[in-house]
């Protein structure tokens, strides 16, 4: 009689994750009874399904997706609620980094969410969206901010999702850690970082407080790190925001694709945006002066709100 293999709860980007591997890029959580909402298995091996599309690393299917990374992994998702993954030849017994990352961006954007390309913190309980190209200084500004009493909420990938009552938008708390070179991850947590194993940039991972205000918060601005704009129509926000999708190439292949471009159109309309210069090569003092400014900003477009 086989044994029942041990079972592994985590919450991230506002959903419950019953697996049978740990996932340790996930907060862990206590669900006692609370049904999963996603819900991940190892198997001997992955089902045919019939191909809509396929995409460099895999395929659409009518009811999910499959995503194969190198010779470690093959995930196959269905519908938004189940993930089946077949190790590899190279598999080393822990879920690789694009599981965190690829697969469960193209998961909640089966389930309706929008996933993003950036960094998100709350301020006074309003949610901030940092976009920009890689190396812009996402990441960066965002250890900034959260030094200055910001609410960490996500790095590198974001999920924007409709709020309760369907009127407006909202930024959910997505993985606990953020990916910073040595020196910027000292600068803001001191001692308290890790190496990470699996980075070849030699980035480490800084772990900030969970909010302690909840786990999703009002979309209220959208930065956008590095950008040229002489004019900043809606039109402008829209493209800008488009281009900042987390796998845009993927996300054109998934069944509600239309649906996610309305989805961004509703977002840039909604959120106050502006365009920052890119964080460059800069000194804490620089870093944390760009972080009161973003503050400082934030506030003074709250306040004419009201």
């Amino acid at each position: 009689m086989s044994a029942v293999p041990p079972e592994y709860h985590a919450r991230a980007f506002g959903l419950i994750w019953h697996s049978d591997i740990e996932t340790p890029y996930f907060r862990t959580a206590d669900v006692n009874d609370t049904p999963p909402d996603v819900v991940i298995r190892r198997m001997a091996q992955l089902k045919e399904r019939r191909i809509v599309h396929s995409i460099n690393r895999g395929f659409v299917y009518a009811d999910g997706f499959r995503f194969e990374w190198n010779d470690i992994a093959t995930f196959d998702v269905f519908d938004g609620g189940r993930i089946e993954y077949l190790p590899g030849p190279e598999w080393s017994g822990i879920l690789p980094w694009p599981f965190y990352s690829t697969v469960t961006a193209l998961l909640l954007a089966w389930r309706g969410s929008v996933p993003f390309h950036g960094c998100a913190v709350a301020i006074d309980g309003q949610g901030l969206l940092i976009c920009g190209e890689s190396g812009a200084g996402k990441s960066s500004l965002t250890s900034a901010l959260v030094a200055m009493g910001a609410h960490f909420l996500s790095d590198d990938l974001s999920v924007i999702v409709p709020d309760a009552d369907g009127m407006g938008w909202t930024l959910t708390t997505g993985r606990p850690g953020i990916r910073l070179f040595p020196s910027t991850g000292k600068w803001f947590f001191g001692n308290d970082t890790q190496p990470i194993s699996d980075d070849h940039r030699d980035k480490v991972i800084a772990l900030p407080a969970e909010s302690s205000e909840g786990d999703a918060f009002p979309v209220r601005q959208i930065i956008f790190l590095g950008q040229s704009q002489n004019a900043f129509t809606a039109i402008d926000r829209f493209i800008l925001l488009r281009k900042n999708l987390f796998r845009p190439n993927w996300l054109a292949k998934l069944p509600n694709s239309a649906a996610t471009n309305v989805a961004v159109r509703d977002i840039s309309a909604s959120a106050i945006a502006r365009v920052e210069p890119a964080i460059g090569q800069t000194s804490e003092h620089q870093l944390r002066q760009r972080g009161i400014d973003i503050i400082d900003k934030m506030r003074s477009a709250a306040h004419a709100a009201l």
